[in-house]
């Protein structure tokens, strides 16, 4: 990269600034194939929408133009949030965090903040800037750590106190646990869903099958990687089995031999990533990043060339090539550019962005939910509060010459170091947003060691409370999950320039990446993004919604058309096994259930608004005609009872091979069918056993129902037509039934008892 060095004066003294001689240039042709790449991809999306929320990279000091919808969500939200502030606020004030302009004295004895294997000075600096003051004891503010803690850092806190990582966030940053995270949600939900990491293997318990795998390409180059080091250190690159460590505790990834090149040079993305909860799960990107060059040319070979292959900053700055950033204001120059510097230069070239930030929020969303669990069920045993931590993370990702983007790695504590004046503008912003929006408040111990906190800590061991179970009614759902709502609101009301990214509009999608359904995750999602925008033709979860004779109002909601999937006759066979285990849900009270067989079906006009100027009806309106000609009423758990019998006829025709071809398919059907509900327990059997046992299981907990009823005296017509029921679910075809089953209500209402 050829320089040339300007001067300028400001206000007495000068500031060096490095600028290219030449434009900077990605090869031509290399524009030209993403272009036509895109034109595909952008047909095949699905997942996250860019059109609620604002995209990264478009700079600190630059204007974010908001679509019309995401003005009038953010809109709505403000209204929201008022409308739930009714009662006065007795909290402590929030603290207001600047980015460093000049250092405050005037500290507040009340504010402390603890370093714990940690020393980060530009943390302090904004800290002492907003009054904090340094402790060593326990009753500090802010707790800023390096690494994991023990257990007894978690005791007793009260309920303003933050610490700056969750326990077990090394899951996700750790190279080998990020590996095996990974490869085991491919095993789950199949590789192409998660396939945003380069192939890896963990040494030496995988070495054999890295042995087998060496040569599958041809000129194959590997990356060796120790697993707990950073800032390039003990990285190196092979070419050769003799070269493949055999005594190291290491990770060997696949290397990237095509990454995309701007002025002929490697470049990695650092995206700054916060995760102020996971339960609800809400994850924030900042607006703005940094892009790492490595400093010489890149040429395929050389692989002893460090300076070539790794884009590190800490390495490449040893180099005579390196050329230090030394203006913020420069942000395309030298070695070290900003994120939006890049996205402006892809721009520029005619290339469209939105669709490498999708699948970048993608990558980060699928990646921090591939140990979610881990991280919650610790929380649990710990006995912590949904904010008492939080997480700000660094993903480093390299974008090929096809513009896809590859995780490489991510870092638990990433760099605060202020070496250039991008550095510093960036993270010391980046913090100061970061600390605004986890509301960190002027809380007195002292003076309330009796109150606020002795309340917090004898409710320690209860705050596991939206995730364990849903609400069981109108008045829990006040209580609990809008003081969840409330805490999203204002914490969008303090994002400063961070983005969230989950949930956010579309994020639904990736409910069938959780290891569990998580509740109040949904709820939030309904509440953020049908409630609020007033989009009641979309598919929400009501809990507990335990009435009967008012049938397929109460049971279903109305949802938008879409083409169906279903290959139920096929020997390939995809059933809708994400929505099964939501099925099995808390049990509905005898009591209520018989309140709800006295109300009557008032609404005769059997069309919906989407269908209503149409000859034919929709999928939803047909099964209510049907049931209404036939005088019956058919629940979700009767569409699952027929799924499972059409699900058995199809493994008798196929007995002679495994018509689950997909390990997603297995999991999630052993998942539903070994449920801790379950009979069939003998996960040994073949799978035809295993759902055979599941729906006769089903059908004698209908039997044991209807008894449970006569005993209450309570009238069982509908209930008694199986033989009409049956007959109505025969009239629709397995992808219309389907289609019924992910509609249909997750609170079914005879999928419940056990007597």
């Amino acid at each position: 990269m050829d320089e040339k060095i300007h001067k300028t004066s400001y206000a007495g003294f000068s500031i060096v600034s490095v600028a290219p001689s030449r434009p900077n240039q990605i090869d031509p042709g290399i524009v030209a194939k993403i272009k036509t790449l895109q034109v595909s991809e952008s047909t095949n999306c699905q997942g996250i929408s860019l059109e609620g929320i604002i995209k990264a990279g478009k700079s600190l000091h630059g204007k974010n133009h908001l679509s019309s919808y995401a003005l009038k969500y953010f809109e709505n939200s403000r209204l929201t949030l008022e409308r739930l502030t009714t009662e006065i606020d007795i909290r402590p004030p929030l603290i207001k965090f600047s980015a460093v302009k000049e250092l405050k004295t005037q500290y507040n004895d009340i504010l402390s903040y603890r370093m714990f294997q940690s020393d980060v000075k530009l943390v302090k600096t904004i800290l002492e800037n907003a009054g904090f003051i340094a402790t060593e004891g326990h009753d500090w503010n802010l707790l800023w750590i390096g690494h994991n803690l023990k257990p007894n850092f978690y005791d007793k806190l009260n309920a303003y106190q933050k610490i700056s990582h969750f326990p077990n966030s090394y899951e996700i940053t750790r190279k080998d646990c990020l590996c095996s995270a990974i490869i085991r949600m491919q095993e789950i939900y199949g590789k192409d869903a998660f396939n945003f990491t380069p192939e890896t293997y963990n040494l030496p318990e995988n070495f054999s099958l890295l042995y087998s795998n060496f040569f599958k390409e041809k000129k194959s180059v590997w990356i060796v990687k120790p697993t707990c080091s950073s800032q390039g250190k003990g990285i190196y690159l092979i070419d050769s089995v003799n070269e493949i460590p055999t005594e190291e505790t290491c990770i060997v990834s696949r290397y990237i031999s095509n990454p995309l090149l701007i002025n002929s040079l490697k470049f990695d993305l650092r995206i700054y990533v916060l995760v102020s909860s996971y339960e609800p799960l809400r994850i924030y990107i900042y607006e703005e990043g940094l892009a790492r060059f490595a400093s010489e040319i890149y040429k395929p070979g050389h692989k002893n060339n460090r300076f070539m292959h790794l884009t590190n900053y800490s390495l490449n700055k040893k180099s005579e090539n390196f050329v230090q950033n030394e203006d913020f204001r420069l942000d395309n120059t030298g070695h070290k550019w900003s994120l939006s510097a890049i996205i402006k230069l892809l721009e520029a070239n005619g290339i469209c962005t939105n669709l490498l930030m999708k699948n970048i929020y993608e990558i980060i969303i699928k990646t921090i939910l591939s140990r979610e669990n881990a991280i919650i069920e610790t929380a649990h045993k710990l006995g912590l509060h949904r904010t008492s931590c939080f997480d700000l993370l660094g993903f480093d990702v390299l974008i090929d010459n096809n513009l896809k983007p590859w995780l490489l790695e991510v870092n638990l504590s990433p760099s605060m170091a202020t070496d250039s004046s991008l550095d510093s503008y960036i993270k010391s912003n980046l913090l100061a947003d970061m600390f605004n929006l986890i509301g960190l408040r002027a809380y007195d111990k002292k003076k309330d060691v009796y109150g606020r906190n002795r309340s917090f800590a004898k409710t320690q061991k209860k705050r596991n409370d939206c995730s364990q179970s849903p609400p069981r009614g109108r008045k829990d759902v006040s209580k609990k999950y809008q003081e969840v709502l409330k805490e999203t609101l204002e914490e969008q009301e303090r994002r400063g320039h961070f983005i969230r990214i989950y949930p956010s509009k579309g994020t639904n999608y990736f409910d069938q990446f959780f290891s569990s359904p998580r509740q109040i995750n949904m709820y939030l999602y309904k509440a953020l993004y049908i409630d609020l925008m007033q989009e009641n033709d979309f598919l929400y979860y009501k809990p507990n919604t335990a009435t009967f004779s008012s049938g397929l109002k109460q049971e279903f909601r109305y949802f938008k058309s879409r083409p169906g999937t279903c290959n139920i006759d096929s020997e390939i066979f995809c059933p809708p096994i994400s929505q099964l285990k939501a099925h099995q849900q808390r049990p509905v009270s005898i009591d209520n259930l018989s309140n709800g067989l006295d109300t009557k079906t008032e609404d005769s006009n059997i069309k919906c608004r989407n269908c209503k100027d149409n000859q034919t009806l929709c999928l939803f309106c047909r099964l209510l005609k049907i049931t209404k000609e036939e005088k019956c009423v058919i629940t979700s758990d009767d569409l699952l009872m027929e799924y499972l019998a059409r699900l058995v006829q199809v493994f008798e025709k196929n007995k002679d091979k495994e018509s689950l071809k997909k390990s997603v398919w297995k999991f999630k059907l052993n998942s539903f069918i070994t449920h801790s509900g379950g009979i069939c327990s003998d996960i040994g059997q073949k799978m035809c056993k295993k759902v055979k046992s599941k729906l006769e299981e089903m059908k004698e907990r209908r039997r044991k129902l209807a008894s449970v009823l006569k005993r209450k005296k309570i009238s069982l017509e509908d209930m008694e037509k199986e033989d009409v029921v049956g007959g109505v679910l025969k009239k629709f075809n397995s992808c219309e039934l389907e289609e019924l089953l992910k509609i249909s209500s997750k609170n079914a209402v005879l999928e419940l008892l056990k007597y």
